[in-house]
């Protein structure tokens, strides 16, 4: 339990760390080496220990810390209605107003009442998802320390504030360890919450228009979804009395499917699925390492996560069905949409788009290959997303550009950087690499139980890989004379 604490409170150290620290990059640097060594030993020395174990559970004197939690939930709540104000972003103002009103009565008359047997867990599939934030999610934070001087040298007219991204993305990981090991449903909420407004303000980093605007989209989308988180959060304790994750699953799906549909609601808007996903194709107004972050181990993951958490709970209802077609759909349009962009952080954010969409089709079936295949989906999409979206920021830099269009020949003008870029774009589509292994064990699993859903994933992956040879042809062609 102990450990699992620290992989929570190890990282807002950090954060509060890099927002008073002075001193140069240098500092920071070695700073952040040691966090990534650190954060990526615990989550391998958890692997290990708990290898062959099954879900194991740990009781937290919770009411205290749940006390300090509604505390913080108001004062974020405070601020996003201050920044709405200012912006006159008056749908947001709403939809923070109105979730902050149902949580604080529902803390008030029910949280002292609240027993909460087990807050926090750790098992399989939140060693993986540590796994992915604690190496990768590190690994950006460590590359955004060396790429933000860069980056404000090419970027003049965008205001310098170090200390403030670093804190941002350090607070980040520490929310993300929270929802990944939170088996209290009242933290695992709280966890959410901080992840969705350091996204937004990672979005807003520029403080222009278009980064503003894009913004206050994420936070109305992810505050909506956090209405429907709150719902069923209220109508599950008012019905069951139960506020923790295991008994939920474990619950009577008269009970349990309510809040099961509301929790996968939240869910579908963090993973941006159709029709919430302009949010996330938005956020490329922000610095490279913010679409690294969201896109590949951090934000949207999430959403996939408590999806496939809550899955369980919705098995052969039509609210799982209705999850797989959102998630076929998504997967299909987006992948199709991918091919007519030339921007290149557009194209990757619709790959992410479609790829989270397959997850989410896995959630709906919920057989043991399609979970199966929804975790190797989940691993090598993050590996290989957070490699591309890395080189595509350097690439940026490198040629003021991010149009595919202008990347003709760059093998040669990068010959470094070009094979990286090559082996993430073939870890998302060819052989022997993960994501192609993934999609076959995704076929099985739609052939068994929809065949119909087969079709979809035929002529999604299709488009994948149309949009990726494309690329790749760009990429290693040679100039000649």
């Amino acid at each position: 339990m102990n450990l699992l604490i620290f992989l929570i409170l190890f990282p807002l150290g950090i954060a509060v760390l890099a927002l008073v620290l002075p001193g140069g990059n240098a500092l920071r640097k070695t700073i952040g080496v040691i966090t990534a060594m650190v954060l990526s030993a615990v989550p391998i020395y958890l692997l290990i220990k708990y290898l062959d174990q099954g879900p194991v559970y740990f009781p937290v004197a919770s009411h205290l810390v749940s006390t300090l939690m509604l505390g913080i939930e108001v004062l974020i709540a405070a601020f996003i209605v201050y920044i709405s104000i200012k912006a006159k972003q008056y749908l947001t103002l709403l939809l923070v107003v109105v979730q902050s009103l149902v949580m604080i009565v529902f803390e008030i008359s029910a949280g002292g009442s609240m027993e909460i047997e087990n807050s926090l867990f750790i098992d399989k599939f939140s060693i993986i998802m540590a796994l992915i934030v604690g190496i990768i999610g590190s690994a950006i934070c460590l590359y955004a320390i060396g790429y933000l001087p860069e980056y404000h040298q090419h970027h003049k007219e965008v205001k310098e504030r170090r200390r403030y991204f670093a804190f941002l993305i350090y607070l980040f990981l520490s929310a993300m360890f929270g929802i990944i090991f939170s088996n209290n449903l009242m933290w695992l909420f709280f966890f959410w919450e901080i992840t969705t407004i350091c996204s937004a303000l990672l979005i807003g980093y520029r403080n222009d228009k278009p980064s503003i605007e894009s913004m206050f989209k994420a936070l109305k989308m992810n505050l909506l979804g956090g209405l429907g988180f709150v719902i069923g959060l209220v109508y599950l304790y008012n019905t069951s009395h139960v506020m923790e994750l295991d008994k939920l699953i474990s619950l009577d799906q008269n009970y349990a499917l309510v809040p099961a549909v509301c929790i996968a609601f939240a869910g579908l808007v963090k993973s941006a699925q159709m029709p919430f996903s302009s949010w996330l194709t938005g956020a490329m107004v922000a610095p490279t390492p913010v679409s690294a972050l969201l896109h590949s181990s951090t934000m949207v993951k999430a959403g996939v996560y408590v999806i496939l958490r809550v899955a369980p709970a919705l098995e052969n209802t039509v609210a799982a069905k209705m999850l797989m077609l959102v998630g076929g759909v998504s997967f299909l349009v987006t992948a199709c949409i991918a091919i007519s962009q030339s921007n290149a952080k557009k194209v990757l954010a619709y790959s992410t788009i479609s790829n989270l969409g397959l997850i989410v089709a896995c959630a709906g079936i919920n057989t043991p290959a399609a979970i199966w295949s929804a975790l190797l989906l989940i691993i090598f999409h993050a590996v290989a997303k957070s490699l591309l979206f890395l080189c595509v920021g350097v690439i940026e830099y490198k040629l003021d550009s991010r149009d595919i269009e202008d990347m003709d020949y760059l093998i040669m003008r990068l010959p470094k950087l070009t094979p990286v870029m090559m082996t993430g774009m073939a870890g998302m589509f060819l052989a022997p690499f993960g994501m192609i292994i993934s999609k076959f064990v995704t076929l099985k699993a739609f052939i068994d139980t929809n065949p119909g859903m087969a079709i979809i994933l035929a002529y999604g992956s299709a488009a994948t890989l149309l949009f990726w040879t494309k690329w790749m042809g760009k990429i290693i062609s040679i100039r000649h004379g």
